[in-house]
């Protein structure tokens, strides 16, 4: 569990100041571009007031070069993948917190050799850093299964999940998925890597039964913020790898009980054996039937709650700390599918 990605970006500024400083940088781009003999590609948007320029300095070294011009907003990001920038090749393995501070270190000589001082990573914005986890189940069917009971889940009130209509062929319940935050600020994937890989062309053996698990932050002010973090951008980074984990398990928190996922009988069973309480008996077994039949929690809660008015916040929350105590996910698995239990994700993590 480690950063997979992060965003630095360079603004240059708004209107015709911020056009000059932008064409600039794209004159000294194109120059070099002739004398160092990379390529630069337009991309064509839709978005008649969105223009970006990818710069292929790095390729192939992990880092992309994008120069933006979006509605008389004028910036340069770079992307970087630290495991590609030690390991060109490195497709499915994320960088460990041994070899981090030496692709870091890396990255800032690349930018600062090409471009300058000022393109150190620590005079840059740190705009986006993506948390990545490949969490082994062993199997391509087990992949699929935690996918789908992720996306039965259902998203929580302050996430949406994405699939088909939004993302392409790409991301489905059972091939993977996305939650972006209501706010705009994350996104959450879910998908399996092995199929991931086979569709952009670099099938891996290595990717068998990898379930990929990213926790894509695109405003790191606010976690910085939340944990009161005055670091450099370069330790702000060592900071994002150290926490992964718990940063991780406390997105997926929002989505998923920890507890076993059991077809609904044996859900109904184990609750009815191991809670005392009827009343909360009754108000679990209720819970999880119409999770079945509402596609997901978030509806079923809502559902709930105009079937049992005293169901308020904090009850709610104390009935998913009963399935967490019991071990038992309050989402079914599905009635028609071979799989019978599923251990609780968590304990992968």
């Amino acid at each position: 569990m480690s950063i997979h990605t992060f965003e630095l970006r360079k603004s240059f500024g708004k209107g015709e100041n911020g056009y000059l400083k932008y064409q600039e940088f794209l004159d000294r781009a194109q120059a070099d571009c002739q004398k160092e003999g990379y390529k630069i590609f337009y991309d064509r948007s839709n978005n008649p007031g969105y223009k970006c320029h990818r710069v292929l300095k790095f390729m192939g070294l992990g880092i992309q070069v994008h120069l933006i011009a979006n509605h008389n907003d004028y910036y340069i990001k770079f992307i970087v993948n630290l495991q590609k920038v030690l390991v060109a090749d490195g497709l499915v393995k994320i960088i460990n917190e041994s070899n981090a501070q030496e692709a870091i270190e890396m990255v800032n000589w690349q930018l600062s050799s090409w471009l300058g001082d000022e393109f150190e990573i620590n005079r840059l914005k740190l705009s986006r850093v993506d948390i990545c986890s490949n969490i082994d189940v062993g199997s391509a069917e087990l992949v699929s299964a935690y996918i789908r009971q992720m996306y039965r889940a259902g998203a929580t009130k302050s996430y949406k999940v994405y699939g088909k209509k939004e993302y392409g062929k790409r991301f489905d319940k059972v091939a993977g998925f996305t939650a972006r935050s209501r706010s705009g600020v994350a996104e959450l994937s879910l998908y399996d890597k092995e199929r991931q890989l086979e569709k952009i062309g670099h099938p891996s053996d290595e990717a068998h039964g990898i379930l990929r698990a990213e926790y894509r932050i695109l405003n790191v002010n606010t976690i910085k913020r939340k944990h009161e973090i005055t670091l450099t951008n370069s330790d702000t980074l060592l900071w994002f790898i150290n926490n992964s984990g718990d940063l991780l398990y406390e997105v997926l928190s929002k989505f998923i009980v920890d507890g076993a996922s059991y077809k609904l009988n044996e859900v109904n069973r184990l609750i009815c054996e191991q809670v005392n309480r009827k009343k909360m008996r009754n108000r679990m077994c209720r819970f999880s039937e119409l999770v079945a039949q509402k596609h997901g929690m978030f509806n079923a809660r809502r559902a709930l709650e105009q079937e049992d008015p005293k169901l308020d916040s904090r009850a709610y929350h104390k009935m998913i700390d009963k399935f967490e105590n019991i071990g038992v996910n309050p989402v079914p698995l599905p009635a028609k599918k071979d799989i019978c239990d599923l251990p609780s994700m968590f304990e992968w993590l």
